[in-house]
């Protein structure tokens, strides 16, 4: 990696998930995202962080990233 680089962004799109009502269970979010993390060797100031939005069910449910 070019030693400039200050961060690098990660999006991920997942599809055919068996147990998708573990997607709304934000300690499953953290555990997914904080053994992603350890296991590409990421590094992070802060988190992962994740967090639950309410509202229509096109917006609501769990997310989660870091703070970098």
């Amino acid at each position: 990696m070019n030693e400039g680089i200050y961060g690098l962004h990660l999006t991920m799109r997942i599809a055919n998930i068996s147990h998708r009502d573990a997607l709304d269970d934000l300690a499953v979010v953290n555990n997914f995202l904080a053994t992603l993390v350890q296991h590409i060797g990421m590094r992070i100031l802060a988190g992962p962080l994740t967090g639950r939005e309410d509202g229509s069910p096109e917006r609501k449910g769990c997310s989660g990233g870091d703070s970098v």
